[in-house]
C-alpha cells in the first residue's frame, strides 16, 4: 500500500503518471464506554477476563479491543499524503442513504 501511494510503483514497477491513486482511511477512534459494556455483555469477539484484554483460553492480548475500527497507525513516509476531510453532517449522510436504498 505504501509503494503504491508513496513510490507510485507495484512490485518495483512505477504507474504511469495518468493514473490517480485514491484510498481511504479509518479513523482511531476509541469505543464509547457504552460500546464496551454492551460488547462485553453480548461477548462478542475475544473472552476477556473482567477489565483486561487477555483471551482466558489462550492468553492472547487484543491492543485493538477499545478501538471503533481495527485501524494500524500509518507508515510515517504516508503521513504528507493525509487530508482530513471530515465527516458529512447526519442530515446529509440519511439523504446518501436513503438515496442507496432505493
Amino acid at each position: 500500500f505504501k509503494e503504491i501511494i508513496c513510490d507510485r510503483s507495484v512490485q518495483g514497477r512505477f504507474l504511469p503518471p495518468s493514473m490517480k491513486i485514491i484510498a481511504a482511511c479509518n479513523p482511531y477512534r476509541l469505543k464509547s464506554q457504552q460500546a464496551l459494556e454492551q460488547e462485553a455483555m453480548a461477548g462478542l469477539a475475544f473472552d476477556t477476563f473482567q477489565g483486561g484484554a487477555e483471551n482466558i483460553g489462550t492468553g492472547i492480548r487484543d491492543p485493538l479491543k477499545n478501538l471503533v475500527y481495527r485501524v494500524h497507525p500509518l507508515p510515517e513516509s504516508m503521513i504528507d499524503h493525509v487530508f482530513d476531510f471530515g465527516a458529512l453532517p447526519a442530515e446529509t449522510e440519511a439523504l446518501y442513504v436513503a438515496a442507496i436504498l432505493k
